[in-house]
């Protein structure tokens, strides 16, 4: 590429980022906002079944004493409980399953902020490259104008990798939410199959038959947290993509990964030791430069039969 060809190249990129910017700044206000508000709703849900529980059984006196205990014990009542309690106060019947209704209904919404967030990932990682490839053809040189481009890029790369950190939408799970609920209550059967969506199909894309009914078959009539996590979780009765309980799991495994990187590695190895893994390498505009196989973990094995001395 000449310098003219290099400098409408930089032109047509520059402009791309900052229009894919402005468009993004846009898209977040709102986005964002609601991504945390229903969060807040699930939560809310809960908050609400839990008090208006506490109110058939204890009545409104004996939760009023338990918060006097707690600021007497110098922890904070939040304002947004009380504007709950008096709330709820108001309520006369209140299902056990809205909690999993409010969860089905936001994790849908919330999923779908996330997939948005995750294209747009995808493009800035295109227009990233797209980069790298241009600073391919001035990266050795040491003019002026390449010196100018190598910086205008550095500086562009730079904003690329904010919009980056600004879009990662992470999963939070509402695992713990669930565990509280199966607390208290217990589900029907019947209820769990109408709160999910089951898969149907007869056979996978894969081949492999389809064993929702015997999974089906297998869930008790009514369902404690075990039997619960049981279903939804290892034998992964939801349909592949609307698998909002499923995911919940799946998050609580990802943030632990996240957390001890060491102890999932070597659970990974026990249970898949010849199953050969890689490190990759990438450079700044997040292109792989290099792939290695990781080195084989070598187990030092005794041919000494049990009693034999030394």
């Amino acid at each position: 590429m000449n310098k003219i060809e290099i400098n409408n190249s930089l032109a047509t990129l520059k402009w791309e980022t900052r229009k894919f910017g402005e468009d993004l700044f846009q898209s977040q206000k709102e986005d964002l906002v609601m991504y945390s508000k229903y969060s807040l709703r699930i939560n809310e849900t809960l908050t609400r079944l839990l008090l208006f529980s506490s109110l058939q059984k204890d009545g409104e006196e004996a939760i009023r004493e338990s918060m006097e205990i707690a600021e007497l014990q110098g922890k904070r009542v939040s304002s947004i409980f009380i504007e709950t309690l008096e709330v709820v106060k108001k309520i006369k019947t209140y299902n056990l399953l809205n909690f999993f209704v409010a969860l089905r209904l936001y994790e849908r919404k919330r999923k779908k902020i996330r997939h948005k967030y995750n294209i747009l990932y995808r493009e800035l990682c295109q227009l990233q490259k797209r980069y790298g490839e241009l600073n391919d053809t001035v990266k050795n040189k040491r003019d002026s104008f390449s010196k100018r481009v190598k910086e205008e890029i550095f500086s562009d790369n730079l904003y690329i990798e904010e919009c980056k950190s600004s879009i990662d939408l992470r999963e939070v799970s509402f695992g713990e939410q669930i565990r509280l609920w199966f607390t208290f209550y217990r589900m029907k059967k019947t209820d769990f199959l109408s709160l999910i969506t089951v898969e149907k199909r007869k056979y996978f894309v894969d081949g492999e038959p389809n064993h929702t009914n015997m999974t089906i078959e297998k869930v008790p009539g009514e369902i404690d947290y075990e039997a619960f996590q049981q279903a939804v979780f290892v034998e992964k009765i939801e349909q592949d993509n609307d698998s909002y309980l499923f995911d919940q799991f799946m998050s609580e495994v990802m943030e632990y990964m996240d957390r001890n990187p060491g102890g999932m590695s070597n659970m990974f190895k026990e249970l898949f030791e010849n199953v050969p893994t890689y490190n990759v390498s990438t450079d700044e505009f997040g292109r792989l430069t290099e792939v290695r196989p990781t080195k084989p973990a070598l187990k030092l094995v005794s041919n000494k039969r049990e009693g034999e001395k030394s």
